[in-house]
């Protein structure tokens, strides 16, 4: 059927099905559900548990698509199934009956510190390194980066090098690091950097000057591009600054990082200032990057790993400042956000059955993922270590959430060894290899003193 003709005016919705062969029961379903046309919904989000109320246009009960990471977590699900699957760039959706649906998240421990405490095998070792670490960070503002998420990506580091050096005992080491953190931080906070901080009242934002001004530099930043990394980076480091340091977090201080993380982390709808929780999509169960350019496959998403980063920062904050219900809001979706990345950029991980051949089996990862197709590719380049590295970094305790020992197992001889081997330069190859510590410490200690 290419078209549809009516003899007399319509208004309101016209609804189509396709019943394949002669099913009563389908028919019966659909039937009983042509009035019921969803038309929004609301969420809330309650300790770990997610709800989603469907508001509906008409009489009775919607039927609704759901996709694969909702079939595996939907308490007391009226499944449909008489109706048939329909396929979707995220796999097969299974057809769920109600004006509600409802799930709960798992939530594993995470804190600032890793889930394998710090032995003594290593301890000496590792406070020469991170004395090293510490000492070149440099104390001229003027050479690091000017952008928010270079920028972001360098405070961060230095507040990690901070936290793991107060973990090993390296006061002096912590102390100069966290020095270097509060001092690159306060003209970004005071407005005096080189691309100031503004707020944007048509989109509700915070953006860099420059980008606002210019909607092609600092990644689209002005147009709302990746704002969930930048800003994610910040709330990391602000959180281990005032862990570290809690004298430091005046009010001046904090009310700037809270437009910082309310930009992203927003989890009241009621917040007139910000939208709730810009980049992440309560449906898809995971954050697009894309701000306001509009692209033929719609909305993407490329690294996961940062994605969870921002959330884990926002979480931090929010716990660090005695916040507990935006804490418990920003740490239900960080582990939504880990699980769909484990299911819909993992291959062979929670799932492996989302896509066909022949890019299944032929790689690992998804390194785009569009609302319309999946890339194996990158923003920067077509490397396989980059592909592969983007869903990996920052390395946080937060990365115990997204990368698991069953799945670099299965992965590891049949890609991921090959493409350490093989890559460029030694930074991404260091990083790939890091990894395999979920399967073998020693094994993956040995192949980074390469």
């Amino acid at each position: 059927m290419s078209e549809l003709h009516s003899d007399t005016c319509v208004s309101g919705a016209v609804r189509l099905a396709l019943v394949p062969g002669n099913d009563d029961s389908a028919v019966e379903s659909l039937v009983a559900a042509r009035h019921a046309i969803v038309v929004g919904g609301d969420v809330a989000i309650h300790n770990s548990t997610f709800t989603i109320d469907w508001k509906v246009q008409g009489a009775g009960e919607p039927l609704v698509c759901a996709l694969p990471h909702h079939q595996s977590a939907l308490l007391e699900p009226q499944w449909a199934d008489d109706v048939g699957t329909y396929w979707s760039i995220k796999g097969q959706m299974r057809v769920a009956r109600g004006c509600q649906w409802r799930w709960r998240e798992d939530l594993e421990p995470l804190g600032f510190a890793g889930p394998t405490p710090l032995t003594d095998t290593h301890r000496a070792r590792l406070c020469e390194l991170v004395a090293a670490d510490a000492r070149e960070l440099p104390e001229d503002l003027a050479v690091l980066p000017q952008d928010p998420y270079f920028f972001g990506k360098a405070l961060a580091r230095a507040a990690r090098i901070a936290l793991i050096a107060d973990e090993a005992g390296a006061h002096e080491s912590r102390d100069l690091a966290l020095q270097r953190a509060c001092a690159w931080l306060e003209p970004w906070l005071a407005g005096t950097n080189r691309s100031p901080l503004v707020y944007d009242s048509e989109w509700h934002g915070i953006v860099s000057r420059a980008g606002l001004h210019d909607p092609h530099v600092d990644f689209g930043q002005g147009r709302y591009n990746d704002h969930h990394f930048h800003y994610g980076y910040f709330a990391y480091a602000a959180a281990a600054i005032l862990k570290l340091a809690p004298h430091w977090g005046t009010r001046a201080r904090l009310d700037q990082l809270d437009l910082l993380v309310r930009d992203f982390g927003n989890c009241s709808a009621h917040d007139t200032a910000f939208p709730l929780l810009r980049c992440f999509d309560f449906f898809d169960g995971h954050s697009w990057a894309t701000g306001l350019f509009p692209f033929a496959d719609s909305r993407n998403q490329e690294s996961t790993s940062e994605a969870i980063n921002a959330y884990y920062g926002a979480f931090l904050y929010a716990s660090v400042t005695d916040r507990h219900e935006i804490a418990a809001c920003m740490r239900a979706v960080l582990q939504l956000e880990a699980r769909t990345a484990r299911m819909y950029w993992h291959l062979d991980d929670l799932a492996a059955d989302i896509y066909p051949a022949p890019y299944a089996g032929s790689h690992a990862v998804v390194g785009i993922l569009w609302s319309s197709k999946v890339d194996y590719t990158t923003f920067f380049g077509n490397n396989p270590e980059y592909i592969y590295g983007i869903q990996l970094i920052p390395y946080t305790p937060a990365l115990a959430l997204l990368v698991k020992r069953q799945w670099i197992e299965r992965i590891w001889d049949k890609h991921l060894r090959a493409v350490a081997d093989g890559s460029e330069t030694e930074s991404w190859r260091e990083m790939i290899d890091l990894a395999y510590a979920v399967v073998d410490k020693p094994a993956t200690f040995e192949r980074i003193s390469r």
